[in-house]
C-alpha cells in the first residue's frame, strides 16, 4: 500500500476563488467523493482541485491511500505516517492569508518534515518574490526592475534610511512611477503605485505594511500593465507544457489555438521562453532525492524594453488552476494525479 498525504484547503476558500468541479462524464472520479469533501455553491455540491486530484489518484491506483490533512491536523507525526505528503493549494502564502492560527505550526512542520513536496527550501524561494527574481536575474532571465526592502533591515538601519535608498534607484533607473507588494502578499492586497514625489506616502505604507508582512518589493510600473495589457499564465506538469490562461484588467480567457477566444500570434514565442525560465529554476530535493517537478506556473508578458522583449512577472508551485475553464486535454486533476503517484513511486524507490 502507498500512503500519499494532501494538505487540503478550506473548501470556502476555494468557492470564494471560484475553484470548484462538480461530477461529470469527464471526471468520474468524482462520482464518490464523500459529502464532507464538497462544498455548496448556490445549491451545487461542489468539488475542490486538490478533493480531485485525491480522489482521482485512488479511482485509478487501487494500492493506494489518500491521506486529505486538514490545516488543524497538520504535524510532524501526521506527515511522516505518509510515504510523501504534497503540498497544492494550501501553503504558507495561503495560511499566513486564511488560517494565522495554523501558521507558525505548518512553517515548523515543513522545517522538520523529511518527506513533504515540495522541499522547505524550494517552498520559500518561490514563495518569496525577491528570492526569485535574484536567481532569475543571475540566470539572465528577464525581470522587471526590482527593489526589495525588508522588515529586518529597516528596523536596523531606520525607515528614513531605507526610503532614502528606494528613491535614489527610482531616480537613477528613471522610474516615472513605481508599485509595491508586499513578500507573502497574495492576489492585489496591499498593492500600491506611487510617483516619484510620494515619499511621505510611501513611509506611511511602509510603516503599516511592516507590521504584516517581512517585506516589501518595489517595481517599475509597466504601462498598462494593470490594465489591458496581457498577461500569460503558463502551466506545466512536469517539465509538459499544458496550458495557458490569459488575463487583462477586463479578460479570462485561453488562446485561440487553444480552443479559446483570445486572438494571439505569438503564442510559440512564450512557450519558448517559459521553458527556457523552467530549466533555470533549482531541482526539487526531498530528503536528498532529486524528484520531477509537479507544478509550475510561469506567468509572462511583454514589451519591457520593446515590443519583443518578454519577461517574467510570477512564479508559482501552488497556482489558481482556473480548473472550472474548459481546458484542451484532460483534465489538470488528472494530469497531477498521475503525476503525483510519478513522483511518489521514484521517492519510494530511491529510498
Amino acid at each position: 500500500m502507498i500512503n500519499i498525504g494532501i494538505v487540503i484547503t478550506n473548501p470556502r476558500s476555494e468557492r470564494k476563488k471560484q475553484e470548484l468541479v462538480v461530477y461529470s462524464r469527464r471526471r468520474p472520479w468524482c462520482k464518490d467523493v464523500k459529502l464532507k469533501h464538497m462544498v455548496n455553491r448556490k445549491g451545487v455540491l461542489s468539488i475542490p482541485g486538490d478533493i480531485a486530484i485525491g480522489y482521482y489518484i485512488m479511482y485509478k491506483y487501487k494500492n493506494v491511500k489518500v491521506d486529505f490533512i486538514r490545516p488543524s491536523e497538520i504535524s510532524v507525526r501526521r506527515f511522516h505516517s505518509n510515504d510523501l505528503v504534497f503540498i497544492i493549494i494550501y501553503d504558507l502564502l495561503e495560511s499566513f492569508h486564511t488560517d494565522r492560527i495554523n501558521f507558525e505550526n505548518f512553517k515548523k512542520t515543513l522545517k522538520n518534515c523529511r518527506n513533504v513536496y515540495p522541499d522547505y527550501r524550494y517552498q520559500k524561494m518561490i514563495n518569496n518574490k525577491c528570492s526569485y527574481y535574484k536567481f532569475l536575474e543571475k540566470e539572465k532571465i528577464n525581470v522587471v526592475p526590482t527593489f526589495c526592502l525588508s522588515s529586518e533591515t529597516s528596523s536596523k538601519e531606520g525607515l528614513k534610511k531605507v526610503v532614502d535608498k528606494l528613491f535614489e534607484k527610482v531616480k537613477y533607473n528613471g522610474w516615472k512611477k513605481f508599485i509595491a507588494k508586499p513578500v507573502y502578499g497574495q492576489e492585489s492586497s496591499d498593492f500600491r503605485k506611487f510617483t516619484p514625489n510620494n515619499t511621505i506616502s510611501v513611509k506611511k505604507y511602509l510603516t503599516n505594511a511592516f507590521k504584516k508582512y517581512p517585506g516589501i518589493i518595489f517595481q517599475e510600473y509597466i504601462e498598462g500593465f494593470d490594465k489591458e495589457n496581457p498577461e500569460y499564465r503558463m502551466y506545466f506538469v512536469g517539465n509538459k507544457y499544458v496550458y495557458t490562461i490569459i488575463t487583462t484588467a477586463t479578460v479570462v480567457d485561453r488562446p485561440k489555438a487553444e480552443k479559446g477566444n483570445f486572438k494571439e500570434n505569438n503564442l510559440k514565442r512564450y512557450k519558448t521562453f517559459s521553458r527556457k525560465v523552467l530549466k533555470k529554476l533549482p531541482d526539487v530535493m526531498v530528503d536528498g532525492v532529486k524528484l520531477p517537478r509537479l507544478l509550475t506556473r510561469i506567468d509572462v508578458s511583454c514589451c519591457l524594453e520593446g515590443p519583443k522583449s518578454i519577461f517574467v512577472n510570477e512564479l508559482e508551485f501552488v497556482p489558481s488552476l482556473y480548473i472550472e475553464e474548459n481546458t484542451p486535454g484532460k483534465p489538470i486533476d488528472q494530469l497531477l494525479g498521475d503525476k503525483i503517484m510519478s513522483i511518489t513511486k521514484i521517492f519510494i524507490k530511491k529510498l
